[in-house]
């Protein structure tokens, strides 16, 4: 673009030169003509001045912008790297803890200051109708919903709940979850039994569904 400028202001010297034998009005047209292409060309150099520094600006921003791109990256692998070891490790505590709490037998499983229920009572020759009776006596003391055993039917028990509103609403979800909790764990803790069938009306805190410890 330069060179295109150089040109033309080449150009105008020899226009003016060549009427220097013209009339003193054709000169002075031309002496008005340069000064116009002379403050045009200044025009013209300031534009690309300016230019060049904003396109210096957009090269220094992208390459910020690269090496932030190049920093995420490597972050995304660090995270992804820890992902899976934790995704191992998770597996082999789920392997663990399923081993850990068979082993205990059937039995109940109540609710403590977490969601996650602790072992509180042997029933090794219990069956479902047991661990429900059981559980609904520790419920009626506690003043919470009892459980209704509808059915067995496929390695899964089907139940109800005699109180859905105060499981749902009036219990907080932390309640509610340790509440359906310790109903998953004491049922499944009977041999043959993998989940349960929870059925009763959706509220703010618990919804139905299969439950499997």
């Amino acid at each position: 673009m330069r060179k295109r400028h150089h040109f033309f202001f080449v150009f105008v010297l020899i226009f003016y030169f060549s009427c220097s034998g013209c009339t003193d009005s054709g000169l002075k047209d031309a002496k008005t003509d340069l000064k116009a292409a002379e403050e045009k060309i200044g025009v013209l150099e300031s534009s690309l001045k300016e230019a060049d520094e904003e396109l210096e600006s957009v090269k220094s921003e992208n390459m910020r912008l690269t090496e932030e791109m190049a920093k995420l990256q490597e972050d995304v692998n660090t995270l992804e790297r820890k992902n899976t070891i934790l995704s191992g490790t998770c597996e082999r505590l789920d392997a663990w803890s399923k081993k850990l709490a068979d082993g205990y037998g059937p039995g109940i499983w109540y609710m403590d200051e977490s969601t996650l229920p602790v072992f509180v009572k042997s029933m090794k020759s219990s069956d479902v109708n047991g661990i429900v009776q059981e559980l609904n006596e520790r419920f009626s003391r506690d003043h919470l919903p009892d459980v209704i055993l509808k059915k067995v039917d496929d390695n899964t028990a089907y139940l109800g709940i005699d109180d859905d509103d105060l499981l749902t609403r009036r219990m907080g979800s932390h309640g509610a979850r340790s509440y359906i909790n310790a109903v998953t764990y004491s049922i499944t803790s009977v041999k043959g039994i993998d989940c349960i069938w929870l059925d009763f009306e959706e509220g703010d805190h618990a919804a139905p569904g299969e439950y499997c410890r």
